[in-house]
């Protein structure tokens, strides 16, 4: 192996090493924002029948920012109703919670959005917002909660949205650049290369998934 190729060959490690790092820490944020979640405000989420899958929460905030989060409802009745909605949101402490409520008049067959809004001085642990919404049983829509949580960092001029988009593209260049520096200097590849090039797409297609499931929740 030339010099230029072992050159290519550790930048291409360190790359993809970087890129897995930060995929990690982006997937691991969201499972254990989310398990946090589930334990808040518990006593609320006991009083539904099941869970409302249409809860929508942002991955990240940054304290310059107003965040919000939403949920839609459809009316499956064949008459008019008036869905009442409440949501718990930490108010500085993880023990202390904010309450709002609001009602959502739907015509038959219609959809509906609420939005709350979460802001740095709602973080528990100064650096975590945690929010539980519940829908009330209104026949036939069963009494439906979610949870999420939302980290929150001091970072300045980025949105939330904004610094995940960075790092998600951030992890992705790291990835396909180490990828082609390795494959590069390893090439053409053997039955040994062969294997790790291998190891290393299935690490890339973990990690993409790990990304498309954070964002089917943002």
């Amino acid at each position: 192996m030339t010099t230029r190729n072992r050159i290519f060959g550790r930048l291409g490690v360190i790359l993809f090493a970087i890129g897995v790092l930060l995929g990690m820490a982006l997937i691991g944020i969201t499972i254990w924002t989310d398990m946090e979640a589930s334990f808040f405000d518990s006593v609320m989420g006991s009083r539904a029948d099941e869970p409302l899958k249409t809860l929508r929460c942002p991955v990240l905030m940054t304290t310059s920012e107003t965040g919000r989060i939403s949920a839609t409802f459809e009316n499956i009745a064949d008459k008019p109703i008036e869905l009442r909605i409440r949501a718990h949101v930490t108010d500085g402490f993880v023990t202390l919670m904010r309450e709002e409520n609001t009602t959502l008049p739907l015509e038959p067959g219609e959809k509906g959005t609420v939005e709350f809004t979460l802001t740095a001085e709602d973080r528990a642990y100064r650096w975590l917002i945690l929010a539980r919404v519940l829908q009330f049983r209104h026949y036939p829509l069963p009494a439906r909660q979610a949870a999420c949580g939302v980290l929150v960092l001091d970072v300045p001029f980025l949105t939330g949205n904004q610094l995940f988009a960075l790092v998600i593209a951030v992890t992705v260049l790291c990835l396909g650049g180490g990828i082609a520096l390795w494959s590069v200097a390893h090439w053409p590849l053997k039955r040994s290369a062969l294997a790790t090039a291998r190891t290393m797409g299935a690490l890339v297609v973990s990690l993409l998934i790990g990304f498309l499931v954070s964002l089917s929740g943002a």
